[in-house]
């Protein structure tokens, strides 16, 4: 889109009233009065001309102020979110701040459970567990053996005890009979 030509720069200042329809009031400058009336009259009608044609070009000021108001609500509406966002942000920083802090006592917990669980229920320990098992029950087995076998022993002490007493107590009675009744 190309630009509009621009009308040359004029002494004239433009005075906006209540409408923009309203007649344009043009500084004039300075010794105007030296100036023939129709130099005057040129030289005013010449840049209301070049005044006309360059707002002729443009959209109406209504239009333009219309927008310009719509853009400072925009504008204002904005500035609301971008405040509301701000607090927003700031709450999600806590947040993620309790998070990152809930993370991390995640991760240790995990850790520590990882590192029972292997403890208690990895390969190797359940191995060393079954073999301390295997190891009290030997124990306990010996010892029962053993004291079985003290038992036995003692049993079997006695009862050689008291049938060696038996058989010599039978003996001398048999060898006192035979000596006895031969007599």
């Amino acid at each position: 889109m190309n630009r509009p030509e621009l009308p040359p720069k004029g002494s004239f200042k433009e005075e906006q009233t209540s409408s923009s329809r309203n007649p344009v009031y043009v500084e004039l400058p300075k010794d105007i009065q030296r100036f023939p009336s129709s130099a005057t009259e040129e030289l005013i009608s010449e840049n209301r001309k070049h005044l006309e044609n360059f707002v002729l070009r443009f959209n109406d000021t209504e239009d333009c102020s219309g927008t310009v108001r719509q853009c400072k609500q925009d504008l204002e509406t904005v500035l609301k979110e971008f405040k509301e966002l701000g607090q927003e942000r700031q709450e999600l920083e806590l947040v993620m701040g309790k998070m990152a802090t809930s993370k991390e006592e995640y991760v240790t917990k995990s850790q520590q459970l990882e590192d029972l669980m292997e403890a208690q229920f990895d390969m190797r320990a359940l191995l060393r567990s079954f073999e301390a098992q295997l190891s009290d029950m030997n124990s306990t087995s010996r010892f029962s053996e053993q004291k079985r076998c003290d038992d036995i022993d003692a049993f079997l002490e006695g009862y050689l005890k008291s049938r060696t007493k038996y058989h010599l107590s039978r003996l001398k009675v048999d060898t006192w009979k035979a000596g006895y009744v031969s007599k």
